[in-house]
């Protein structure tokens, strides 16, 4: 029987991406490019050692977040109300490009007190709930809310806002979800017969093996 063993993996592909419950996330790194000409509102030279009001600093970040929200024709809007305005921009289209987005909605908006990085700065959370082709992905989110000298304020810009395991030069994308060790089925030679470990317990450890084996190395 251990000869005639082969290994088949059966269903389909899962979608690739789901922090918090959905599956798993590809991270795909990039050049980070420089911000350029345009203006920005806050920069890190004229940050003011003060943090906002709290309730300034939530009020602007639900602007921020609602403009978000709408899509892609309102993400100029939404990137200018941060200190990076291009980088911003550009990361937008990527997150909504990259998941294939249809909608986005934002709760539990909060002013969570200073950052405790960052004292100038007033932290912001919220939930983030996307709807992909796939199905609804919800995960916990944060941003900084920062104000220079004439107390204007900006979104300080980050690709953690867009997902707090985010860093400098990455993004989401959909990719293929490696399944569960556990969900691999090991078929024998005539492609039909599914060998487990209770139904032949001699076979329990290579079936066990043959189920990570397979995962690991997925797609």
């Amino acid at each position: 029987m251990n000869r005639a063993a082969k290994s088949g993996v059966i269903g389909a592909c899962a979608v690739a991406l789901g922090l918090g419950g959905f599956g798993a996330y590809n991270i795909a790194h990039g050049q980070t490019r420089p911000s350029g000409g345009r203006r920005r509102t806050v920069t890190p030279a004229v940050e003011s050692s003060t943090p906002p009001p709290a309730v300034k600093a939530e009020t602007f970040a639900r602007g921020f977040l609602k403009n978000w929200a709408a899509g892609p024709a309102h993400y100029t809007a939404a990137a200018t109300a941060t200190d990076a305005p291009k980088d911003a921009r550009q990361a937008l289209d990527a997150y909504h490009d990259g998941v294939n987005l249809r909608a986005l909605t934002f709760s539990d908006v909060t002013a969570a007190g200073t950052d405790p990085l960052r004292d100038n700065a007033v932290r912001v959370t919220f939930t983030a709930t996307a709807r992909l082709a796939a199905g609804t992905w919800s995960y916990p989110g944060a941003l900084d809310v920062v104000q220079d000298a004439a107390e204007q304020q900006a979104v300080r810009w980050s690709p953690s806002v867009l997902h707090p395991k985010l860093g400098a030069g990455q993004s989401l994308r959909l990719g293929p979800l490696a399944p569960p060790a556990s969900q691999v089925q090991v078929l024998a030679r005539d492609g039909k017969t599914r060998l487990t470990g209770e139904q032949f317990p001699s076979l329990a450890a290579i079936v066990s093996t043959i189920g990570a084996h397979t995962a690991a190395r997925w797609p």
